[in-house]
């Protein structure tokens, strides 16, 4: 195994960015086709839950921000063989957080007028350089401490200091909706990290309901737990990469996995009137534990796999995507892919049947996005961020 690069890491962070080019239409559209319906289960994962539960779709964006602490402990040994100093790490850490944070806001419109703060590469590269400077000094013993205790102090804050407005908020016209969800301190109008949003949070807040935002402010501190969890992981398989077997590195970091979906299972239903719900907005910490496990299963199963077995047709076809992951995310808002698929296979959609016409459509999305990946593959362009 490369010791500075991981074969696995690519391919995961692939995998989970092909979900967000556009797999999900394509298993609707097979459902609908097949005759399950775009409602039936496996559709359904493809779209958000609107408060608390758990679908494939919300464990897209924690997944990456667990790779890129994943990724951490292989860059860090590559810088230190450079000879970089704690300061001058520190100041890369911190000029890469600045930029995904810009990038985030771009995303959300800036370029179009439109200030939006909570943005997906905005927490990533906040919550992923936090975690990478405390790797710095502090041992694994005390970051799996504040790996865990992290999102549990956030679970607490929330209990204990419900929003003070939860009770006379005014829920605009048409977002009546929220109120169905209660007033308690993990409501959408009860919650104290949408509290603090809508009164402090500079620009607008997501259209979703109007008086928060689904990448609160506050959601930053568990959000540092998640990339701790990916740096103890990676550092993991960096420090027994000469000691241990990928088959026994898996199976031990599966059964690390377990328990801390366990501990999410009982933050969310073993603690009564406490319990914190799995909620991706609010980042909770039975979200943090449950989808970390998860994530942690995916790698020790992608290392298994790829690492371990070594399948280089299916590892391409991912590392294509993984090793240009922010540029098709960048791409999908300025890109659009639909069109082109449209311009494409349009013929061919018209040439089947009604009901496969739509699939050839959002199997073209997914093609036109993959080509795109590989064209910048073949002329080695890489947005390194």
């Amino acid at each position: 195994m490369n010791k500075d690069r991981l074969e696995s890491l690519d391919a995961l962070r692939g995998f989970d960015m092909l979900l967000i080019m556009g797999l999900g239409p394509v298993v609707v559209d097979c459902c609908v086709l097949l005759g399950f319906g775009s409602d039936c289960f496996l559709a359904r994962q493809f779209a958000h839950v609107e408060w608390n539960g758990l679908r494939l779709e919300d464990t897209i964006f924690p997944l990456f921000l667990f790779l890129a602490g994943v990724s951490w402990p292989f860059s860090l040994a590559a810088q230190r063989k450079r000879g970089r100093t704690n300061a001058q790490i520190i100041l890369r850490c911190l000029r890469r957080a600045a930029l995904l944070f810009l990038l985030g806001l771009v995303y959300n419109g800036l370029l179009e007028g439109t200030l939006r703060m909570g943005a997906v590469l905005s927490r990533i590269g906040v919550a992923w350089c936090v975690g990478a400077v405390l790797s710095l000094y502090l041992n694994r013993k005390i970051l799996a401490v504040l790996a865990v205790g992290i999102p549990i102090a956030y679970w607490l804050l929330l209990y204990f200091v419900p929003a003070p407005d939860a009770l006379t908020l005014v829920v605009p016209p048409g977002q009546e909706i929220v109120r169905q969800f209660g007033t308690g301190p993990f409501s959408i109008v009860g919650n104290l990290s949408g509290w603090i949003d809508r009164h402090f949070m500079p620009g607008i807040l997501c259209p979703y309901v109007g008086i928060a935002d689904n990448q609160s402010a506050l959601g930053y501190i568990p959000a540092v737990g998640t990339a701790l969890l990916g740096i103890l992981f990676g550092g993991y398989i960096r420090e027994t990469r000469e000691t241990l077997s990928v088959p026994a590195r898996s199976l031990r970091m599966l059964c690390v996995a377990v328990g801390l979906v366990a501990l999410g299972a009982f933050i969310a239903f073993g603690c009564g009137g406490m319990s914190m719900p799995v909620n991706k907005k609010l980042w909770s910490a039975s979200f943090t534990f449950i989808v970390g496990g998860y994530s942690a299963a995916m790698l020790a199963l992608f290392h298994l796999v790829f690492d371990g077995f070594g399948c280089p047709r299916l590892s391409f076809f991912f590392r294509v995507i993984g090793m240009n992951a922010i540029t098709i995310y960048l791409a999908r808002r300025i890109v659009p892919f639909d069109v082109l698929s449209n311009f494409f296979f349009g013929a061919v959609s018209k040439a089947v049947p009604p009901s496969a016409s739509a699939l050839v459509i959002s199997i073209g999305v997914v093609v036109l996005g993959w080509a795109f990946l590989y064209f910048l593959y073949r002329k080695d362009i890489f947005l390194k961020v």
